[in-house]
């Protein structure tokens, strides 16, 4: 959690006095109570955190740990959101990654120690990716506890295994649709097919397609693809009232208009790529896309900052789709003065036209 002290004692002489105060007048006094049912708890104080909920929390508290990066060799990638933080370290061997990660680690618990903030040594996972079958299990010390490595891993919602591919992420995905349908299809019966297709988009295929830019690529597994196609027109059909899949796929695709997986993967990305590149941020993914996406003479290599060419996992992206969609836009997408509903809306003519995808 922040701590107000800490906080101030890290930015004196750094920010304006007369802001420093206002945030510490922001961050001091703060009270709570607890309600269950119509009953309340006694007022406590509380002289650490962020107010939830508020427009400055999520700026100080990125402040505050914004020098971590710096405490931590320059060969390491540091990777953060919110409270949530990751290292990653590259070696030739498991056994080298294993040390350089264990004195890494070290190093990025005494940071946050410093900060007053509490490793929840419970919550942390390890994993080595490599292209081995079986995957490579051992352990590191974090203090007094020992962390054993796993399989697989679960980042931001997204499950990551050891070898970088999506079968376990998109199985327990659809594992997930397969109940939010049984209460669609009882619910079905009270709503319009206008209405039963929207809530299809807003609840199955916001689960189904969360994260789709990293996962749906065209290197992903054929046999994984047909689980993401059975489970997408199998939600549809539900809207539609086509338990006997009289309709064909094409069909369907037409008369609700909802892209097909495929077609969802690219205007994912493609939309990805466009709101990157007009805003210059992160810096490291537009130069990544300069460098790659937009570049006709690629064939092989990065997709976006993950750079499969001299990677040891992961399949290598045979050809440069993002930037073969992106040109088939017609008007100047390079333009600076885009809002991003003009960005989704530009894209949706590019990859559906009169109801036919194109």
């Amino acid at each position: 959690m922040l701590r107000r002290d800490t906080f101030a004692k890290l930015f004196e002489g750094k920010i304006p006095p007369e802001l420093l105060h206002f945030i510490n007048d922001f961050l001091m006094d703060r009270r709570y109570f607890v309600n269950v049912g119509s009953k309340n708890s006694r007022v406590f104080s509380i002289d650490r955190g962020c107010p939830q909920g508020s427009v400055l929390g999520p700026v100080l508290f990125s402040l505050y740990v914004g020098f971590i990066p710096s405490c931590l060799p320059p060969t390491v990638k540091y990777l953060a959101y919110a409270d949530d933080s990751y290292v990653v370290c590259e070696s030739e061997s498991n056994e080298l990654v294993k040390d350089h990660l264990t004195n890494c680690l070290e190093t990025h618990v005494e940071s946050l120690r410093n900060l007053g903030m509490i490793v929840n040594t419970e919550k942390t996972e390890l994993v080595f990716f490599s292209k081995e079958k079986d995957p490579f299990v051992t352990q590191i010390c974090i203090g007094n506890e020992i962390i054993t490595s796993k399989a697989s891993m679960k980042a931001l919602g997204v499950t990551l295994d050891h070898r970088l591919r999506w079968d376990k992420h998109v199985e327990t995905v659809c594992n997930r649709i397969r109940g939010l349908l049984c209460g669609l299809r009882i619910l079905r019966r009270k709503i319009t097919e206008k209405q039963a297709i929207s809530l299809v988009t807003a609840q199955v295929f916001s689960v189904l397609y969360y994260a789709c830019t990293v996962w749906l690529t065209p290197n992903l597994n054929r046999a994984v693809l047909k689980k993401v196609e059975s489970i997408h027109f199998r939600s549809l059909r539900v809207a539609v009232n086509d338990y006997k899949q009289r309709i064909s796929r094409e069909l369907l695709t037409a008369s609700t208009q909802r892209m097909d997986p495929s077609t969802w993967g690219r205007f994912a990305a493609c939309s990805l790529a466009m709101r990157v590149k007009l805003s210059g941020s992160p810096v490291n993914l537009c130069s990544s896309m300069f460098a790659n996406a937009f570049t006709q003479q690629r064939k092989t290599g990065q997709l976006f900052a993950y750079d499969n060419s001299r990677s040891l996992i992961g399949r290598s992206i045979t050809k440069n789709w993002i930037g073969k969609c992106i040109g088939r836009i017609k008007v100047p997408w390079t333009t600076q003065d885009m809002s991003k509903d003009q960005i989704r809306r530009l894209l949706k003519k590019v990859f559906w036209c009169s109801g036919t995808l194109v």
